[in-house]
């Protein structure tokens, strides 16, 4: 009994902030919207999690309301009214923006966390700029893949001369450009992949 006490008092929701969103779950599950919803659940005629998910999707429509609230505050703001083009862009481009909404912090900060991406792109199109035209696709296809080689083959090259270098000493050599790439926070971001895909992650793992 002790126990349960002591439990009851940890979950307890101890911020005002808390303390609404618990009276709110109460509030549904009295109105009975919640057994609505899992009863949908349970017949597989609602997703829960993953992709398309119910949650993602709650998720996805209250951040989207919040920035959107935000952008209109911006636009409003004397900043706002002297950049009008950095508000246009976001209005632009808002329907390709929103989707990446739907997913936890984790994994948005290394989609857009695209500096390894950008690298290997800048090196390819300085191999691609003069070539013109290429008879098929096979030959952009061996010539790109003769490319990456090259450039690891350099980098390879770079990071040889530098092991054995005591710890803490400046390194200018680039990692690996292909295989074995460090993706920083990656293991929160696999997490979270294998939460909202786990048909296509898990075969995988």
């Amino acid at each position: 009994m002790v126990m349960t006490e002591r439990n009851e008092k940890l979950k307890a929701p101890k911020s005002p902030a808390q303390r609404a969103a618990a009276d709110a779950i109460k509030e549904l599950r009295g109105s009975g919207a919640l057994d609505g919803l899992f009863a949908k659940i349970d017949a597989g005629t609602m997703q829960l999690t993953g992709e398309g998910g119910f949650v993602p999707g709650l998720i996805k429509a209250a951040l989207e309301r919040g920035l959107q609230a935000e952008l209109t505050e911006f636009a409003a703001s004397p900043r706002g009214v002297k950049y009008p083009t950095a508000v246009k862009t976001f209005e632009d481009a808002w329907e390709r923006f929103t989707p990446f909404l739907a997913f936890p912090p984790e994994l948005r900060r290394v989609i857009y966390t695209t500096n390894s991406i950008e690298s290997l792109n800048f090196q390819l199109r300085k191999v691609t700029k003069n070539r013109g035209h290429f008879p098929n696709d096979d030959a952009v296809i061996k010539m790109l893949w003769l490319a990456i080689c090259n450039i690891e083959d350099k980098r390879a090259r770079d990071r040889a001369k530098e092991r054995g270098r005591a710890a803490g000493v400046k390194r200018n050599a680039e990692g690996r450009l292909v295989e074995g790439q460090v993706t920083t926070n990656w293991k929160q971001a696999l997490s979270q992949l294998v939460m909202i895909y786990p048909d296509r992650i898990n075969p995988h793992l």
